[in-house]
């Protein structure tokens, strides 16, 4: 199960309401039960200089991206050196 390493963001369970339109509001719109999930994705954080992969949720990441430095972290962005280098490995 994917979790964000900084806000602890993860799935929720809560309700898909269907709306059929018969009978009484008790049997209009019955809910069944349903999963929301967090738009969690593996970013590269630069943390006291040494690169190390997370899970992150989209919203720390746009909190770390507009605040760099915030919590201490920092988004990896290759230099030209080390673009060049994956490059020249391929």
């Amino acid at each position: 199960m994917a979790v964000c390493t900084i806000c602890q963001k993860g799935k929720l369970s809560g309700r898909n309401i269907r709306h059929k339109h018969s009978g009484l509001w008790e049997r209009k719109a019955p809910a069944s039960t349903r999963v929301f999930e967090a738009n969690i994705q593996k970013r590269k954080v630069l943390v006291s200089g040494i690169s190390v992969q997370v899970e992150l949720c989209t919203k720390c990441i746009k909190k770390i991206r507009n605040e760099p430095g915030w919590k201490g972290l920092r988004l990896f962005t290759p230099t030209a050196h080390e673009t060049n280098a994956r490059v020249e490995l391929s």
